[in-house]
């Protein structure tokens, strides 16, 4: 399938057609209204991941997602590297001139990274566990909160170091009293149109919270200016509207697939009827 193209995309996305970990480099494309296509055939995928000699594959890589830069035959797994590299490539790592844009561009992947623990805590590792009641409470009460606190943090930072007040969008002003506590939006470094550090908050908590509104709570008590960011994002972009649309319209509310995600809705189950 693909973003609408009918001739072949300059990008090909390998991921399964899941939401989760490959939302990362959807949404890039979708923000930019990038043509992109997907490989999504479970058994084209693990062909490529399961090939005996990793000679045999593009770029030797353990697991999609994965990107395939057609033009420039650049194959890349590792979510944080094919984020990097999309980024660059749509235009959503540019900085002020007079930053220091090494550094900027670092912390942008550095919320990318902290974007892809937070799944890895969620999944415990893909899966590699099942939840229990106890180890989920110490979880969702202590190292996702934590996370939260963190991701609004360096939103803070960014913000209070700039006195320049930055909105996502002119056609956003109309829009920004609707959010947390009437602050103006604030982009994740500082910055007057959206990175990479942006997209990927969008990317990880506005999946989770429609995926898994139970959690929305604790999203939006412990992050709500991030929240607010990502509101305002989707708010504003026909791209990401569009991919949001199509992902309710075709999995509904299904999040990372298989046990893990069984386990996940039995333990918000159990946290709402006991609350």
């Amino acid at each position: 399938s693909s973003s609408g193209s009918s001739s072949a995309s300059r990008f090909l996305l390998y991921y399964w057609p899941l939401p989760f970990r490959g939302n990362f480099i959807k949404v890039l494309f979708a923000y930019t209204q990038t043509p992109y296509d997907v490989e999504q055939d479970f058994q084209a995928i693990l062909q490529l991941k399961g090939a005996a000699n990793v000679a045999d594959q593009p770029s030797p890589f353990m697991a999609p997602p994965a990107i395939h830069d057609r033009r420039r035959d650049v194959f890349l797994a590792q979510l944080p590297a094919a984020c990097f590299y999309v980024a660059h490539q749509v235009g959503l790592m540019e900085f002020d001139n007079g930053t220091d844009m090494v550094a900027k561009q670092a912390t942008a992947l550095k919320v990318v990274c902290d974007c892809n623990d937070i799944l890895d805590g969620i999944t415990r590792n893909g899966g590699s566990l099942m939840w229990d009641e106890e180890s989920w409470k110490t979880f969702s009460t202590q190292r996702l909160v934590r996370w939260l606190s963190i991701l609004q943090g360096i939103q803070e930072q960014h913000n209070n170091n700039d006195d320049k007040t930055n909105q996502t969008s002119k056609d956003d002003k109309d829009d920004k009293d609707d959010d947390a506590n009437n602050t103006p939006i604030k982009f994740m470094l500082g910055t007057t149109t959206a990175t990479l550090a942006d997209l990927a908050v969008f990317a990880l908590l506005n999946t989770l919270e429609r995926c898994l509104p139970e959690l929305s709570g604790v999203l939006r008590r412990h992050a709500p200016h991030v929240m607010a960011l990502c509101d305002s994002l989707l708010r504003s972009n026909s791209g990401l509207q569009d991919l949001v649309a199509q992902q309710q319209r075709e999995w509904g509310n299904v999040y990372c697939g298989g046990q893990i995600e069984k386990s996940i809705r039995t333990m918000l189950l159990a946290s709402s009827s006991s609350s």
